[in-house]
């Protein structure tokens, strides 16, 4: 198992606590990583290859010589971590998990829905072996988690103009930006005069205040 940088000078107010970090990218490894400064034992499990953010480079650490260049990328959201790898998709792979799982506190994971239950190591599996183990999940998907903050996603077959709805109160107004079509947020709109999940078209959009007005 291999350690990663550290940057922690005494025992923290989580120390004591196991987390299994099955998370990759940004989120979930950033999340971990800061759960490690405040003291908590992080255990990256990465794939047979690596974490593939290992390799999105440059800038790089290390060189390629003696076998240690990494990417920046990597080292900035995974300090204050021990790293092994593990073929979840193998059953001993699978059992070496659940060997984790029953002497940690924490999972965190940011597979695809569905995935981690096909070899065994979803929440209510793992829960079978550490009644209180707690199970943190990364929402996957940058678009559709982010559009109902921002107000932007691109949208196809859907008419320039018309006035459509997220299943929320929010409405947002469709327009041409450039080859695509994307919706933005128009909270002055007044949900009383179209339905929720309605498609109204109007006949011109005004650009204001980097909103579009009715």
């Amino acid at each position: 198992m291999a350690a990663m940088p550290s940057t922690s000078a005494a025992p923290g107010p989580l120390s004591g606590l196991r987390v299994i970090d099955c998370s990759t990218v940004l989120a979930g490894p950033y999340c971990t990583m800061v759960l490690g400064d405040l003291g908590a034992d992080i255990i990256k499990v990465e794939p047979p290859e690596g974490d593939a953010t290992r390799r999105w480079g440059p800038p790089w650490v290390g060189s390629v010589e003696d076998g240690t260049r990494t990417a920046a990328y990597y080292l900035a959201v995974n300090r204050n971590k021990r790293s092994v790898t593990i073929d979840l998709a193998k059953p001993e792979g699978q059992a070496l998990v659940r060997r984790l799982a029953a002497q940690s506190d924490v999972v965190v994971e940011n597979y695809k829905v569905g995935q981690l239950a096909r070899y065994g190591l979803d929440h209510a599996s793992l829960a079978a072996v550490k009644a209180n183990l707690a199970r943190l999940q990364e929402v996957q998907g940058y678009r559709l988690v982010k559009a109902p903050f921002d107000g932007v996603i691109t949208l196809r077959n859907v008419d320039v103009g018309a006035l459509v709805s997220t299943g929320s109160t929010l409405l947002y107004r469709i327009a041409q930006v450039g080859t695509l079509r994307t919706y933005v947020n128009v909270p002055q709109v007044s949900v009383n005069s179209v339905h929720v999940g309605q498609a109204a078209t109007f006949s011109r959009i005004e650009f204001r205040d980097e909103m579009f007005a009715v």
